[in-house]
């Protein structure tokens, strides 16, 4: 619990800072790939979090890493600073916030969305246009497949699971046929 409110509290301040520098967006796709990086490589996590590798190795090894992945200075500052307070551990965690708040900061909401096979390009785009009217916020779509469907979508939202599935479907006819006998 109490890393989930350091997380919140960096995450606030990023995007405090984010907005100010007008680079919301980018300072999200900067953090993801610094925890991209350390959930790549083992070797980095271990430099980067061993007691026995001084402070300055390990910003110096982080300073290449950020260099050749083009994370500009302010991101660099902030990872530094998660080094330098011992928090580089709740890098994931932070970015995780992060991420919701811009969501929340643009007025917009994430939906995962189920379904037997990939959906076209129409029917994406008529699966958003249907969730955003319902919310009144603009929908980013991630996209799973699980043939075990049948047919149909599952839409996971904010909480909510709407079950638009065939499988689903089949499973209430059964119920209701069963209770009729």
């Amino acid at each position: 619990m109490r890393e989930i409110s350091i997380a919140e509290r960096y995450a606030i301040a990023l995007l405090d800072i984010a907005v100010e520098k007008k680079a919301v967006e980018k300072f999200g796709e900067e953090l993801a790939r610094v925890v991209k990086l350390f959930e790549d490589s083992r070797e980095l996590r271990t430099a980067v979090t061993h007691p026995r590798v001084d402070l300055e190795t390990r910003k110096r090894v982080l300073g290449e890493l950020m260099a050749r992945t083009m994370v500009n200075p302010t991101c660099q500052n902030f990872i530094y600073l998660l080094v330098d307070r011992k928090r580089i551990s709740a890098l994931k965690l932070i970015m995780e916030r992060y991420a919701e708040l811009v969501d929340k900061h643009l007025g917009r909401v994430r939906a995962e969305v189920t379904s037997a096979r990939p959906l076209s390009a129409p029917e994406r785009a008529r699966l958003t246009a249907a969730l955003s009217k319902t919310t009144g916020k603009q929908v980013v779509l991630a996209e799973r497949v699980d043939p075990a469907l049948i047919g149909g979508v599952i839409t996971r939202m904010g909480g909510k699971v709407i079950d638009g599935s065939v499988r689903a479907r089949l499973a209430a006819l059964r119920a209701r046929l069963t209770a009729a006998h």
